[in-house]
């Protein structure tokens, strides 16, 4: 939980409702719009500039904060940053993972069976491997 009680996945999730409802178009929409899209320069923008770009007024984006329970933009920006960068690592880990395993199966595919485990043997021992050429 932070500031308020509120976690920040629930406050993600409240964003991404309001931009999907097609229906409702106000000020709310226009910040979690301008908070989505921005997510990577929150963290070096001053409330005037979020105001600016959500096209509302500071007051209007204090209320906003308050109605997820952050008492000042300094602290929702700081804390909503640092989800936003997890968030990124952990997405950044799933798909080096998923391309890993993508690289092997296309080098499986591709390599003979004792080319492939020279490579293999390369990556574990040094954790990179060169491949200059292959006679298929």
């Amino acid at each position: 939980m932070e500031e308020g009680g509120y976690t920040l996945n629930n406050l993600i999730t409240s964003l991404l409702l309001f931009i999907n409802n097609p229906e409702v178009r106000d000020t709310d929409y226009q910040i979690a719009s301008c908070l989505l899209e921005h997510c990577y320069e929150i963290k070096n923008m001053t409330i005037q500039e979020l105001a600016e770009k959500s096209y509302v007024s500071v007051s209007t984006i204090n209320r906003f904060l308050k109605m997820y329970g952050f008492s000042r933009y300094s602290i929702f920006k700081s804390v909503f940053y640092q989800h936003v960068l997890s968030r990124y690592n952990q997405m950044r880990g799933r798909l080096s993972e998923w391309m890993s395993g993508q690289v092997e199966c296309m080098l499986h595919t591709v390599l003979s069976e004792a080319a492939y485990r020279r490579v293999t043997d390369s990556v574990r021992q040094y954790g990179k491997a060169e491949i200059l050429s292959q006679r298929i």
